[in-house]
């Protein structure tokens, strides 16, 4: 019997089951890869708060319990120990759904970006939030095997912000 492909994805991001896009991109990914359970086995860290929704659609949840109220902590949490706990499972994949992934760890990597709202739309975010996606969403992409764009336009975004060499990127329409 094959060997099934071991995949994490990380879900820290989203802190309730707003109607936001990253949780509706997010769940819908999710609730799509259960049809491939005969060679997918896809773990979901998600925050405690989360966690039953995931688990509803029948996958193997790591619920995570954090301040939801606690950006920074949440943050400081998912690139420094994060990979500690998901390096447990052995994975195959570490996705990120929302535009950055863990530090470190040996498996391959996935991230998905959304956009650069930040970029073109600066008003609309804390001087920090800005820094920290500028600099975490640039390291991610980098770092990425492959790169998810959800628009040809933020495709173009991640070549221009932040270098991406075009041959890593795929465009998958939300």
């Amino acid at each position: 019997m094959k060997r099934k492909l071991r995949v994490v994805l990380n879900t820290l991001n989203l802190r309730s089951e707003s109607l936001g896009g990253g949780w509706v991109y997010t769940w819908q990914l999710a609730r799509s890869l259960r049809r491939h359970r005969d060679e997918l086995d896809l773990i979901i860290v998600a925050h405690q708060n989360t966690a039953p929704a995931f688990q509803a659609l029948g996958h193997t949840v790591h619920a995570v319990s954090l301040d939801a109220g606690n950006r920074l902590r949440r943050v400081l949490w998912e690139q420094f120990s994060l990979i500690k706990e998901i390096e447990r499972y052995a994975p195959d994949v570490i996705h990120g759904p929302g535009n950055v992934l863990p530090r470190g760890g040996r498996a391959r990597s996935v991230v998905t970006v959304h956009d650069f709202q930040w970029y073109y739309y600066p008003e609309n975010f804390s001087l920090p939030r800005r820094i920290y996606l500028r600099r975490m969403v640039r390291a991610s992409a980098r770092s990425a095997d492959r790169v998810i764009c959800v628009s040809e336009a933020t495709k173009r975004d991640l070549v221009r912000f932040c270098q991406v060499p075009d041959e890593r990127i795929a465009v998958i329409h939300e």
